[in-house]
């Protein structure tokens, strides 16, 4: 029943914005050349810039200034990147309604907050929804994905406290180095079995962490704290105690969005187990926060200024898996043969 009422309200949500899409046609509206850029400071601005993307043929920018927007449902026809300000606060506040929702198009979003939202944002569209640096919170669902086959991939992003961080459906997830905590529910999958990663994630704190069936999960040097995630088959994901894991509550750490912090003293098992082929050059907070000294933390936020741990220099060091505290071997043999011959 609550699959079928789900679809039903997708359904009208459609035909809505298939008539809103009408009505927007039946206005003169000159859009600029694919690939123009829109810069915004007030809520009539924005959606004026939203209403030129969605007249045009896809591919533009709206950069919106620092300051809160408090708006109705930003409905996008068209493929859009929209971002917020790389150094101080930018926030879409849905005002307890839907905040960006698309059934057809390929949306980039970058360093924003979505916040006070029914849904912060809804893709339901075969294309590519994609998100770096956003913080989603105090919504009823952080993000909803799904029923028409697309992807979304999620970067350097924190979805906490809200009742549901993701829910996905039939659609396929990404997330790396994103921290969902906080959450009544973390993730709740309802798929078609499509492929749902987690790499480098925390995905702890919550009520659940992960619920749902019909997945294909793959995992990757990630962490849940109750153990729903690994029985869900996600492969390469530890389940670790809060207190092991350390993980602060969101707050303003630095950067455009808030974040939630992980401790260096106590030390996180999150600090240094990531999986460093993967890890973007910089955490959640952006270019004054780089992931750069050759360990990846898990989660959004990296420890910064940490010392790298010392080189072996016995045998036992780099036995029971202790090779693997060392970033420059491969395996425990590499480790081995530096004790032996400090090459």
């Amino acid at each position: 029943m609550r699959e079928l009422t789900i679809k039903r309200l997708r359904i009208n949500r459609m035909f809505l914005c298939f008539c809103l899409l009408l009505v927007t046609a039946s206005f003169t509206f000159l859009p600029a050349r694919a690939g123009t850029i829109y810069n915004v400071s007030t809520l009539a601005d924005l959606q004026n810039a939203v209403n030129l993307v969605n007249a045009g043929s896809g591919g533009d920018t709206i950069v919106l200034a620092p300051g809160v927007y408090v708006t109705s449902t930003l409905f996008i026809f068209q493929d859009v990147t929209i971002q917020g300000d790389a150094s101080a606060n930018t926030t879409l506040d849905g005002n307890g309604g839907i905040i960006l929702e698309t059934f057809s198009a390929s949306i980039s979003v970058q360093d924003l907050t979505f916040q006070n939202a029914s849904d912060a944002i809804i893709s339901d569209s075969p294309g590519v929804f994609t998100a770096n640096g956003v913080t989603i919170t105090q919504n009823t669902f952080g993000f909803e994905g799904g029923d028409s086959g697309g992807s979304s991939f999620f970067t350097n992003s924190t979805i906490a406290n809200n009742n549901t961080g993701f829910r996905v459906d039939c659609a396929s997830m990404t997330l790396t180095n994103v921290t969902v905590s906080d959450n009544q529910t973390g993730l709740d999958f309802s798929s078609c079995g499509e492929q749902q990663t987690l790499t480098n994630s925390l995905v702890v704190r919550n009520g659940h962490d992960c619920s749902g069936s019909g997945i294909t999960p793959v995992g990757d040097h990630s962490i849940d704290s109750d153990g729903s995630c690994v029985l869900m088959g996600f492969g390469s994901v530890s389940t670790d105690s809060l207190s092991s894991i350390s993980l602060g509550s969101l707050a303003d750490n630095g950067g455009p969005t808030l974040t939630e912090a992980i401790s260096s003293f106590p030390g996180s098992v999150a600090i240094n187990a990531g999986d460093n082929s993967v890890c973007p050059p910089v955490d959640q907070r952006g270019p004054l926060f780089p992931r750069n000294d050759g360990q990846c933390d898990i989660g959004a936020f990296e420890v910064q200024g940490l010392a790298p741990p010392p080189l072996p220099l016995v045998k036992s060091q780099c036995m029971n898996g202790g090779w693997q505290n060392y970033a420059r071997f491969k395996n425990q043999g590499d480790c081995i043969q530096f004790v032996n011959t400090g090459k």
